[in-house]
């Protein structure tokens, strides 16, 4: 008991410690995209077709029912939270509310206190639970909705014409499924062999005992297996069908259907067979890290070879089945994902504390070895999760360590709510999209017309709603920062600059008024870079730096701008985006006055002269700070 209170106390400070950790940690891909759709519920209220803007217009690719991002944007909303917050923790919360129907189980079956208070430590110890349980994700939400159907499907083995227990189990069971699939119809199936073979059992006994109706004993149980195995299975279909009627509405959304992902999403028959579904994914994943290895494995084999009673038996065996099924059902999900074993082990964790406490209660019951076998399981949790897990929990994302992160908090300061970007370079990543609070067409190398989309960002979306494009990878299947220059370079409302060694080009926010009154002002900063360079066809000067104006906050926005003379001429102004500056050169003074920009000039000559403005209402304020720049000087 003591141990099961200390990992739930150990679990619950460490969900709560680091709850406002942004969803760029491992798997951002999932995390972010689920933060997203939160985000955007948040904004326009509740939709069946919610928006996922990261794919393009028309921004809604709905994939599972939004049950746990709706209740994170009203969780955020009602208590003022940030969503990160809202969403770790609400996703925390289920988790443990998972305790609840696992202790009714444990009693409806007699399977004793010990084995309850030995599960609760391994599951708040198991490195799975301990990361994955505290993530912006919809695991936990479905996993509860699966755990507390079981109680209620053996309450209504007990008593069939129980009308509360059938309503409790078809709603958990049918908000399972809505919520992921891959997580409900394992446990589905499960039950659905469970009653047969209770049916099974039932018609053989009133066969021996000759008093069998068979129109009155198979007509309730049809009727049974319709209302609560095929009803909840037609919901997830019928779900389908919708969510891939509205991506078909979508030029990416085409191909991110159900059939169009059957592939992904089933797997081979190949991976059923691999040595890394094996290896790496059941012994090292699962059974190492979060089984305590040979340990777990041995006590679980000794308990299934036992003579352990037949409640015991079948319970195991339905928990390793409930924790197997999935490896071979969505073979491809559990490769590839490490989070995705959320959603059963769970039961093999559960199986794992009921074959240690009866093994031992029933060989030796004069030794305390389940409290000592207990806390080695637990340790050695705990070791693995110390390996890898925890240090990501504990990063701390800013502008420094994370390109996403200074990404995202560059589009969202430089870019107006109302306008999209298109990114290159993230997949179709949600990381850039969510972290700015903008829609986005995240571009994909395999999206259909893609040379098409990289030639011209406005392909999909309009004009006037585009309001930023971002490069971060060069290459054949990316355009170049030569195209992206180019592309701004014809495009006079436009500015392009250098962020976390990624290209941004944003439309001009800043009017310059006409004849403005220019004063000359000090201000602190210095120049980083100011260059010429020449790339093929393309020119390129850059201007880099930090400035802070006098009577700013150090996180307010700066409309600055860069001057360009040449040999004491008139100054042209050219609108500069702002910047985190470049780790290792952050000073106390700059850290959030950054300047990049990047203009593409007609061929240039002569000693030019770099300053720095900002515009102030009707008046350009230009700094003391300037740096004269030769170009094409012998």
């Amino acid at each position: 008991m003591l141990l099961a209170f200390l990992c739930l106390s150990y679990a619950t400070y460490f969900a709560v410690r680091y709850a406002a950790q942004a969803p760029l940690d491992l798997f951002n891909f999932r995390q972010s995209q689920t933060a997203l759709s939160a985000f955007w519920l948040a904004s326009n209220g509740f939709h069946l077709a919610y928006e996922t803007p990261v794919v393009g217009m028309p921004w809604s690719v709905p994939f599972e029912f939004p049950l746990y991002q709706y209740l994170v944007a009203l969780l955020s909303q009602l208590t003022g939270a940030p969503l990160d917050v809202a969403g770790r923790l609400l996703s925390f919360v289920f988790l443990a509310l998972c305790l609840l129907p696992a202790r009714a189980i444990t009693r409806q079956l007699k399977l004793g206190d010990a084995t309850w208070y030995v599960f609760a430590a391994l599951l708040f110890s198991s490195p799975i639970y301990l990361y994955w349980g505290r993530t912006f994700m919809i695991e936990t939400t479905s996993l509860f909705f699966a755990v507390a159907a079981i109680k209620y499907f053996l309450e209504l083995l007990s008593a069939p014409g129980n009308l509360r227990s059938g309503a409790l189990f078809f709603v958990c069971m049918s908000l399972s499924i809505l919520q992921k699939a891959t997580t409900g119809l394992p446990v589905l199936a499960i039950l659905g062999i469970v009653y047969l073979f209770v049916s099974l059992h039932a018609l053989l006994d009133r066969r021996a005992q000759g008093t069998i109706s068979y129109w009155r004993f198979c007509v309730p149980r049809i009727v049974f297996a319709a209302v609560y195995v095929i009803v909840p299975l037609l919901i997830g279909a019928l779900w389908t069908a919708y969510t891939d009627h509205v991506k078909e509405l979508s030029p990416m959304g085409k191909l991110l259907t159900s059939n169009a992902l059957k592939g992904w999403n089933w797997g081979t028959l190949a991976q059923r067979t691999s040595a890394e579904l094996y290896t790496k994914v059941l012994w090292g994943r699962v059974a190492l890290q979060n089984l305590g290895g040979l340990l777990g494995l041995a006590v679980l084999v000794l308990a299934m070879l036992s003579k352990v009673e037949k409640v015991v038996k079948y319970a195991l065996i339905c928990a390793l089945a409930m924790g197997l099924l999935p490896f071979l059902l969505f073979t491809n999900l559990h490769i590839v994902h490490t989070y995705y074993q959320s959603a059963n082990v769970l039961f093999l964790l559960f199986a794992l504390a009921l074959a240690l406490t009866k093994l031992c209660s029933r060989y030796l019951p004069e030794l305390p070895l389940v409290p000592v076998i207990a806390l080695l399981l637990v340790g050695s949790n705990y070791y693995w999760f110390s390996q890898e897990y925890a240090p990501a929990a504990r990063t701390v994302f800013d502008a420094e360590n994370s390109r996403d992160y200074d990404l995202g908090a560059t589009l969202k300061r430089e870019m107006p709510n109302d306008k999209a970007f298109v990114g290159y370079g993230n997949d179709w990543n949600s990381t850039w999209a969510y972290m700015a609070e903008r829609k986005s067409f995240t571009v994909p190398t395999w999206a259909q017309d893609y040379a098409k989309l990289a030639a011209n960002p406005e392909s999909f979306i309009p004009a006037d709603k585009l309001g930023g494009v971002v490069l971060c990878s060069e290459g054949t299947n990316y355009p170049t920062v030569n195209e992206l220059s180019r592309w701004v370079s014809q495009r006079p409302a436009w500015k392009m600059s250098m962020v976390h060694g990624c290209f941004v080009a944003l439309k001009n926010t800043v009017s310059i008024p006409h004849g403005a009154n220019v004063r000359a002002v000090q201000c602190d900063g210095g120049f980083d870079r100011a260059d010429y360079t020449v790339s093929g066809d393309q020119a390129m000067f850059t201007v880099a730096g930090w400035a802070k104006f006098a009577g700013e906050a150090a996180d307010s926005r700066q409309n600055l701008l860069i001057s360009l003379s040449k040999d004491g001429g008139a100054p042209q102004y050219f609108e500069a985006i702002q910047i985190a500056r470049n780790p290792g050169t952050v000073t106390s003074a700059g850290a959030n006055r950054g300047f990049s920009t990047m203009l593409s000039p007609p061929q240039m000559s002569g000693v030019y002269r770099v300053g720095v403005a900002r515009v102030l209402g009707d008046v350009v304020e230009a700094c003391q700070l300037s740096q004269d720049v030769p170009v094409n000087v012998k």
